[in-house]
């Protein structure tokens, strides 16, 4: 069973009892981050490059914020997106 919370830093959470195949997990996921209306950035893991880590992926609310579309943000860093 999935439950979404609302509010600054919203989580998604998943009950330990759901036995659920991994493939409509993934599909579930995806549907919470493209469709909540937070901000949600996924970054690689790179802490000791020169700018720190990269966009991987921002969901609509981030690109509704910033101002920016996908194909600007990916590969920026967190920092450098910045917002209007």
């Amino acid at each position: 069973m999935a439950k979404q919370s609302g509010g600054t830093g919203g989580t998604l959470t998943l009950g330990t009892d759901a036995a659920m195949p991994d493939g409509d997990l993934v599909q579930l996921l995806l549907s919470f981050i493209n469709t909540s209306s937070e901000s949600i950035l996924i970054t690689d893991a790179d802490l000791d490059g020169e700018i720190g880590p990269l966009i991987q992926f921002a969901n609509h609310a981030v690109q509704d914020y910033t101002g920016y579309g996908e194909a600007n943000l990916l590969g920026r860093d967190r920092d450098g997106a910045g917002g209007r």
